[in-house]
């Protein structure tokens, strides 16, 4: 259960903070709700089910391992994340990042920026593809600077000096 102030990363719309938990009644039922404010994110607020969290994909922010595990992946020069998915069609490929960008998994985040970002270096990306890697490079930031409390800027130093 989270609190009040928590850091948390709801799938479909990245990082955000709860900001009140309270109960409403629905339906005769009482129930408790987390509302969750994105600051940067377009959508002002959520309302998501305490009973309801795990089943939405709604989880804490990131750890220093993860953190790790994030800049090697974008720092290796030899991985081939997402590889098998390059020869797809683009519908394909890019059904299979839009699923893996939506998944809650930052992980599976990071391989589809990393996998666009090769691309991008051997052709001119379509604006689907574009605006998947700058919603892709969105949710690290926001991750990163959440979990480590700094601001954007700074989680986008981070993410640069990453880049090889």
């Amino acid at each position: 259960m989270f609190k009040k102030n928590d850091a948390v990363v709801h799938p479909a719309h990245g990082v955000g903070r709860v900001s009140d938990i309270s109960s409403q009644f629905i339906s005769g039922r009482e129930k408790e709700y987390y509302k969750i404010v994105f600051p940067l994110n377009e959508i002002d607020a959520v309302m998501v089910p305490v009973d309801n969290a795990d089943n939405v994909g709604l989880r804490a922010v990131v750890d220093d391992e993860t953190i790790l595990e994030i800049l090697y992946i974008l720092t290796d020069t030899q991985g081939e994340y997402l590889k098998f998915i390059e020869d797809e069609s683009f519908h394909k490929r890019h059904k299979e990042y839009v699923d893996r960008v939506q998944c809650g998994d930052i992980i599976e985040v990071v391989k589809v920026f990393k996998a666009l970002q090769n691309r991008a270096r051997n052709k001119d990306l379509g604006l689907k593809e574009k605006f998947l890697m700058e919603r892709a490079e969105k949710m690290i930031l926001g991750e990163i600077a959440f979990a480590k409390d700094i601001c954007l800027d700074d989680a986008k130093e981070i993410l640069l000096r990453s880049k090889f």
